[in-house]
C-alpha cells in the first residue's frame, strides 16, 4: 500500500499511525497475544463493535477463527461464521487489500462488515474481520478512512506475525539441534540438515551395524563408591566413549545403566558402517586402558574393564517415546542378538557376528571363532577380534 494525494487520510496521520501500530505489535513475542492485540487495536481505531481473525492452516479451505474481540454478549451467533459465509466475503476482495460491506444480511445480527487481507511476503495468511460500526459513537457505516487504517494495521500485523513465526521456528530448530547433539556427531547433524533427512519417520528399516558396550561387573566395583561418585565415573566414561563413537560417524541409540548402544549407518547412510564400528571398538578398548589407570587412582576401585559386541543386520529406526521425551533409537532382532551375545563375551574383549565379519574380514585380526546358541532359533557364529591388519583402509560413502 502506497500513500497518494487521493487517500482519505493525511500523510502526517499516516506516519503517526505507522509508528503507533509498529509500537503496538513489535514488542509482543507470543502469537496468541499478538493476534488478540491485532483485533483489539483494529476495532478501537475504527470504532468497530466486534472483530475476529482468520488464520489459514495450509489452504484457504483450512482455516481457524481466532482472537474474538468483544463477543461476550453472544449477540452474533459464532456458529453461523462457517466457511461458506466467510468465504463469500474474502473472495470478493479480488486484488484489493481490504473492502467494506454496509449491507450484510447472511450473518445474524451483523449489518456492516470490513474485511482486510493479512499477508506475509505477498502470500495471504489470513483475514481480519471487523463487524458493525459502533452507532453510539458515529455513523453505522464503514468508510474509506476506516478501510485505509485497517490496511495499515494489517500490514504491521503481517510483519509481526512473520517475526514471531520466524522466532518460533528458530527456537524449535535450535532446540532440535541441541537434542541431536546428544546422540549424533556434528558432521552427521550437518548432513541431516543439508539433506533434509527426516529423523522423525518412525518404522523405517535399514541395514546397519550395532555396537553395545558394557562395563564389566559395574555393580560390584562401584559398591564402595558414593552415589555422586558412581554418577561422576559413568559420566566421565560415557563422555570419552561418545567422543570416540562420534569420531567414526556413529550415533548413540541409548544409555542404559552402565551400558551404551551405538549405531553405524543411520541416520546418514554409510556403506562402511561395519568397518566404522570395528575401528570404534578398537579405539574404545584403548581409551578404556587410559581410563582404567585414572579411575583406579581417582575412585580407588580395583579394576575397570569393558566388553563389546558388534552385529550387522536390519534394524528399525526412528524417534521412540512420548513426544515430550522421544529420542532417536534403533530396535529389532539385530539389536536383541547383539545384546544377548554380551552374555558370551569375556571381559576386555570385542565379539563380532558373522554378518559383520564378512564385511571386515580383510582388515581385522581374529583370536578365536565359535558357534553359540542364543535360544531355540538363533545359533550363530561369532569371532573375537583384537586388532586391525596393516592393510590400507578405504571408506565407502
Amino acid at each position: 500500500m502506497f500513500f497518494n494525494s487521493n487517500d482519505p487520510i493525511l500523510l502526517p496521520d499516516v506516519l503517526h499511525l505507522n509508528q503507533k501500530f509498529a509500537n503496538n505489535f513489535s514488542s509482543i513475542l507470543e502469537l496468541d497475544e499478538l493476534q488478540n492485540m491485532i483485533v483489539k487495536v483494529a476495532c478501537q481505531h475504527i470504532n468497530a463493535d466486534k472483530g475476529f481473525l482468520i488464520i489459514f492452516d495450509k489452504a484457504p479451505s483450512e482455516f481457524h477463527i481466532k482472537s474474538f474481540y468483544n463477543f461476550e454478549d453472544q449477540l452474533i451467533n459464532i456458529k453461523s461464521l462457517n466457511y461458506q459465509i466467510i468465504c463469500q466475503y474474502f473472495s470478493r476482495l479480488d486484488k484489493n487489500e481490504s473492502k467494506y460491506f454496509n449491507q450484510v444480511k447472511n450473518i445474524e445480527n451483523v449489518h456492516s462488515l470490513l474485511v482486510s487481507k493479512i499477508t506475509i511476503r505477498e502470500s495471504i495468511i489470513g483475514y481480519l474481520f471487523l463487524l458493525n460500526k459502533n452507532q453510539e459513537i458515529e455513523s453505522d457505516k464503514f468508510n474509506d478512512k476506516n478501510r485505509y487504517i485497517v490496511e495499515l494495521i494489517s500490514i504491521h500485523a503481517g510483519s509481526a506475525i512473520d517475526k514471531i513465526r520466524l522466532y518460533e521456528k528458530a527456537s524449535y530448530e535450535n532446540e532440535g539441534i541441541k537434542k541431536l547433539q546428544r546422540y549424533l556427531p556434528s558432521k552427521t547433524i550437518s548432513k541431516v540438515l543439508q539433506k533434509n533427512i527426516n529423523l522423525f519417520m518412525n518404522g523405517e528399516q535399514k541395514v546397519c551395524t550395532i555396537l553395545i558396550a558394557d562395563i564389566v561387573g559395574f555393580n560390584k566395583l562401584s559398591e564402595p563408591l558414593t552415589p555422586p561418585q558412581r554418577i561422576s565415573l559413568l559420566n566421565e566414561y560415557f563422555t570419552v566413549m561418545t567422543r570416540v563413537i562420534f569420531s567414526f560417524n556413529g550415533s548413540i541409540s541409548k544409555f542404559s545403566g552402565d551400558r551404551m548402544t551405538a549405531v553405524f549407518g543411520t541416520p546418514v547412510v554409510s556403506q562402511s558402517h561395519a568397518l566404522e564400528s570395528i575401528l570404534t571398538a578398537l579405539e574404545m578398548k584403548r581409551q578404556t586402558e587410559s581410563l582404567k589407570n585414572k579411575f583406579i587412582e581417582k575412585y580407588k576401585i580395583d579394576n575397570f574393564e569393558i566388553k563389546m559386541t558388534i552385529n550387522t543386520g536390519v534394524v528399525t529406526y526412528g524417534n521412540i517415546g512420548p513426544i515430550q521425551r522421544s529420542d532417536f533409537s534403533v530396535i529389532g532382532k539385530t539389536v536383541n542378538i547383539t545384546d544377548k551375545i554380551l552374555n558370551h563375551t569375556k571381559p576386555n574383549s570385542i565379539i563380532i557376528t558373522e554378518s559383520c565379519y564378512e564385511r571386515v574380514k580383510n582388515i581385522v585380526k581374529i583370536r578365536d571363532s565359535k558357534k553359540i546358541i542364543l535360544n531355540e532359533t538363533d545359533k550363530i557364529k561369532i569371532y573375537e577380534i583384537y586388532d586391525k591388519t596393516d592393510k590400507e583402509i578405504f571408506f565407502e560413502t
